[in-house]
């Protein structure tokens, strides 16, 4: 069964996508993005992949941070929360990983924006094969 409509729009899930080059980011919704109609996956399909890189996945890239991300930091209220987040999208990118995450204007959400990127990115070629066919389900011009 894949992922329903109340899921896609009251869970923060987090997706994964490859693009021409092989590179792979991290898309995360907050209740808000949009969930690609070919990823045609499961709850445990997310959750597999997001813990094979959160906890498999070595660090091997130095990062860089964009505008948004830092723009964020200041304007947030809760800085214990947002230490935890950047915390989180770092070591992602920092794994070789493109991190986005869906930024909120009011009611509508505007599209992705990039939080992270690696110097070094990792290409779906050097993934586990299991986790290579599930993020290989969504394939985007470029990340």
């Amino acid at each position: 069964m894949s992922i329903s409509l109340l899921d896609q729009t009251t869970r923060d899930l987090d997706w994964f996508a490859t693009d021409g080059s092989g590179a792979v980011a991290r898309f995360s919704m907050g209740g808000w993005g949009a969930f690609p109609d070919s990823a045609d996956l499961e709850m445990k399909d997310l959750d597999d992949v997001g813990k094979y890189v959160m906890d498999v996945l070595s660090c091997r890239s130095n990062v860089m941070l964009s505008d948004a991300l830092k723009r964020g930091r200041k304007a947030t209220r809760c800085k214990r929360i947002w230490r935890q987040f950047e915390a989180e999208v770092r070591q992602t990118a920092a794994k070789g990983i493109y991190v986005y995450d869906v930024a909120e204007l009011g009611k509508r959400p505007s599209p992705y924006v990039l939080l992270a990127w690696p110097v070094s990115a990792i290409h779906t070629c050097d993934l586990e094969p299991k986790f290579r066919q599930l993020i290989e389900k969504v394939h985007l011009k470029d990340v």
